[in-house]
């Protein structure tokens, strides 16, 4: 969040590399999904025991979202210039708000 607040105080002031810093922002957010859907994906959870069905419910609901947050990642790709950078910001958000909801679960 505290990136996502400096990245818009680069587009306050119109900085023609706010492109860049989002681009690196969203570069690691996607680093950390993929690492944390690998974690899910490896079970190391279930090796320990004493998983019961609802945390293997709650843990498909994770892996679920992650993907999601992904796929658009994916889909909406990198950018090139500043012409879309508020948009982009805006799904920022959204993927944030998106990991915040399954944090709390």
């Amino acid at each position: 969040e505290e990136e996502l607040a400096k990245l818009e105080s680069l587009i306050a002031v119109d900085n023609v590399e706010a492109y860049e810093a989002y681009n690196v922002i969203i570069g690691s957010l996607k680093f950390y999904c993929v690492e944390y859907l690998n974690i899910l994906d490896n079970a190391k959870y279930d090796e320990s025991g004493g998983t019961t069905k609802l945390d293997m419910h709650r843990v498909n609901i994770c892996r679920r979202c992650i993907e999601e947050i992904l796929r658009i990642i994916k889909t909406n790709g990198r950018l090139e210039s500043n012409n879309y950078i508020r948009m982009a910001v805006v799904h920022a958000y959204k993927y944030l708000h998106m990991l915040r909801d399954i944090a709390d679960e």
